[in-house]
């Protein structure tokens, strides 16, 4: 439905839809961001779990 005088509707019909889909928007960047920082923590904890340590009295000469 077109937005103009003779639809009144249309127009809230738009700004809903418009405001619908900021709030999907930024509720998936918010999302994202959050599993790229849980990611970035698993890959932490994993580099340094996995670690080589050589620092032992066996590597010392």
């Amino acid at each position: 439905m077109p937005c103009n005088l003779l639809h009144p509707l249309g127009c809230a019909a738009s700004i809903a839809k418009a405001a619908a889909g900021d709030a999907f928007a930024s509720i998936a960047h918010d999302f994202a961001s959050t599993a790229a920082s849980a990611v970035d923590w698993l890959w932490s904890q994993l580099g340094q779990a996995t670690a080589v340590q050589l620092s032992g009295p066996g590597f010392h000469l």
